[in-house]
């Protein structure tokens, strides 16, 4: 059942990186740092919550428990 769980989170994760990516790549994601210098939030914290629900799922799927 932890392999199955951590598969999903590594899943998961990677869909909401491209989400990021995708979402990194509009129009008004490009041109908001003309303006302020930064990065959305928004793709900045997908991104963030991306890699930590991989990472989690990456720890479950090698993990062992005794």
């Amino acid at each position: 059942m932890q392999k199955i769980t951590g598969a999903i989170f590594v899943l998961i994760g990677l869909a909401a990186l491209m989400g990021g990516r995708k979402l990194s790549d509009q129009f008004g994601s490009q041109v908001q740092p003309i303006f302020n210098g930064a990065p959305t939030d928004r793709a900045v914290y997908i991104y963030v919550c991306g890699l930590v629900i991989a990472l989690l799922g990456v720890v479950q799927l090698f993990w062992k428990r005794k």
